[in-house]
């Protein structure tokens, strides 16, 4: 897929930003949002993501919106990320625009097995027989793999009439990530870096200072402080 500097640059922040807003290890993330014109000119849409914390047993998808009650971090500071996070990828799309590219209607970002993928998708959304529910249904089910059964009824039948229709057009950018040298690793401040695991896992790992004596923490303990840290750093966003 044609792509240029400044787009792959728009990658790399959207990673950070992922990065940096999920408190705890994780092995996957899945994200979707969606750009539509409107007749004035305004843009509206949406996005959620989800993402699998790091574990020997499977564990089920959290969603982005549930982080905030999960680690105790006020609601309303972690929000305004998300929407930085928003505003990053209608960046994306005006990226698109500017360089007169065939522009996209909505987006599924994922980092899963070492690899960031985006898969752009054109269908028509503002005149879509689905509703904003639907599509979210349509696309837990293709993404997350929740079982049909799992769906209600009327749920059910959205998507199965999505699935029974041709398949849409998607252009799908990937590239690898690879575990970066200690000395090059993503910083939002100096205590603060991003560094993917082997096995295709990621770590949010705040640097403090060990405790004396070189004592290692429990994993309590640096749970707790991690959720310290992160509450601390947003609010030095504000």
């Amino acid at each position: 897929m044609i792509t240029t500097t400044n787009i792959k640059n728009i990658y790399a922040n959207i990673q950070e930003q992922l990065f940096f807003m999920i408190p705890e290890k994780w092995e996957k993330v899945y994200l979707y949002a969606s750009i539509m014109e409107l007749i004035d000119g305004r843009e509206t849409g949406e996005m959620f993501f989800y993402y699998y914390p790091k574990g020997i047993l499977k564990k089920k998808p959290i969603n982005v919106y549930e982080i905030p009650n999960r680690f105790d971090i006020d609601e309303s500071a972690f929000m305004k990320l998300v929407n930085k996070l928003y505003e990053t990828i209608k960046s994306l799309r005006n990226e698109f625009k500017n360089e007169s590219f065939k522009l996209w209607s909505n987006v599924t970002i994922s980092i899963a097995n070492l690899k960031f993928t985006v898969e752009y998708s054109y269908e028509n959304l503002i005149n879509s027989k689905y509703t904003k529910e639907d599509r979210h249904n349509i696309w837990v089910y293709k993404n997350l793999e929740k079982p049909l059964d799992s769906f209600k009824k009327e749920e059910k039948v959205k998507i199965l009439q999505y699935l029974d229709e041709p398949i849409q057009k998607i252009d799908v950018y990937t590239e690898s990530i690879y575990k970066r040298p200690e000395k090059k690793i993503i910083k939002y401040d100096n205590r603060y870096n991003s560094i993917p695991e082997e096995k295709s896992s990621y770590t949010y790992e705040i640097k403090t200072k060990k405790k004396s004596k070189d004592v290692e923490e429990t994993y309590v303990e640096q749970i707790e402080r991690q959720k310290e840290e992160v509450k601390s750093q947003i609010l030095k966003n504000l």
